[in-house]
């Protein structure tokens, strides 16, 4: 009478990662007279457990249908053993899984003021996208009413998972975006938390040179509440493009539908051709930046004027309707740059308004 020996049988990929409904065939070897041979499939721990008799027997792996892998250790994908008692014996199959499909399971969360004692909550329709390592989008899509999206079929590979942030209504309360990496069957969950942010009034506006309406940076930009009593911001500088951006406070009643006078601060080697100042009126409901009425244009000196120093200029002509500024112009014998030159706040001639004053020179 002969004793049954355990044998276990392993089956990973080339991550470790246990690999389920692969079949594990043993057939009696040679000189195994009295054995039949006996199929199991792994399970989700990727072990198949054999109960044989002693003797030689071989060992291959037969992949799911469908699957594409091929085999790493043993490189042919089979393997003998002597089972002998007492046991048990354990030996493994290793594959490289190609193709497979996988995972990722998203959650946008909310997260609450700090001290409310609430927790986070789902964020329904945001926009969550993932990509490869080359930065082209594989999947995209929008969150449910629980805040979360699953991305299904995603062959297995590195991905980066992103978020879309509402332009100055949200922050990202953690990371923006999450590197994974998919090699098995699981979902990968992603979380993103963010906290609102509560809408502001703000003023934006350019600086440009005269010389090509390139941008002028580090030019100081004041605005001063045309009521004395008025929230007074502090002075903001242009950037590398000229732009500037004087922001307000959320929590001042002074603010909503304020008028304030925003100027440039004068610098020496420079002059204004447009005026140093000019009024602004914020909006009555927070959120929206308004723009200034024109850019500041500045000409620095020693350089050729813009505007033709022949002619006298008279800025009293009113438009009509159906007038734009070139066929005034054509209208006084004057050349198109002449017109240009003669009204240099006037960025496109065609966008000109009835009762407008124009200057001819």
């Amino acid at each position: 009478m002969r004793q049954d020996v355990t044998v276990d049988v392993l089956k990973i990929d080339t991550n470790h990662t246990p690999l389920a409904g692969y079949i594990i065939k043993a057939s009696p070897g040679a000189g195994n007279f009295f054995a039949s041979p006996v199929e199991i499939t792994t399970g989700d721990d990727g072990m198949a457990v054999f109960t044989l008799t002693p003797g030689l027997w071989d060992f291959i792996e037969i992949a799911p249908a469908g699957s594409k892998v091929a085999p790493v250790s043993p490189a042919n994908g089979a393997q003998s053993l002597d089972v002998t008692a007492p046991g048990p014996h354990n030996i493994r199959f290793k594959n490289r899984v190609y193709g497979g499909a996988g995972c990722i399971e998203v959650y946008k969360r909310d997260v609450p003021p700090d001290g409310s004692g609430q927790q986070p909550t789902g964020l329904s329709g945001w926009h969550v996208y993932v990509s490869r390592s080359d930065g082209t989008k594989q999947a995209e899509g929008n969150t449910d009413a629980t805040g979360k999206i699953v991305f299904n079929n995603l062959p297995f590979g590195p991905y980066t998972v992103h978020e879309s942030l509402p332009a100055g209504e949200w922050e990202a309360a953690a990371a923006a975006n999450y590197s994974v990496s998919l090699d098995n069957t699981a979902c990968v969950v992603v979380e993103f938390s963010n906290r609102q942010v509560e809408p502001a009034f703000c003023i934006v506006g350019r600086k440009v040179d005269a010389n090509g309406l390139v941008g002028l940076p580090g030019w100081n930009i004041t605005a001063k509440p045309t009521v004395p009593t008025g929230y007074e911001p502090g002075a903001a500088t242009t950037d590398g493009l000229g732009y500037f951006r004087i922001d307000f406070p959320t929590n001042d009643y002074r603010i909503p539908n304020s008028e304030y006078t925003v100027c440039e601060t004068a610098v020496d080697g420079w002059l204004a051709h447009t005026a140093t100042c000019q009024k602004v009126r914020l909006p009555s409901i927070p959120g929206t930046c308004v723009r200034t009425g024109f850019d500041f244009e500045n000409q620095q000196v020693g350089h050729t004027e813009s505007k033709s120093s022949t002619l006298a200029t008279s800025c009293d002509y009113t438009v009509k309707a159906g007038d734009q500024l070139y066929k005034i112009g054509r209208d006084h014998n004057r050349t198109a740059k002449q017109m240009r030159d003669a009204n240099p706040s006037i960025r496109n001639p065609n966008l000109i308004h009835v009762g407008q004053k124009i200057c001819i020179p």
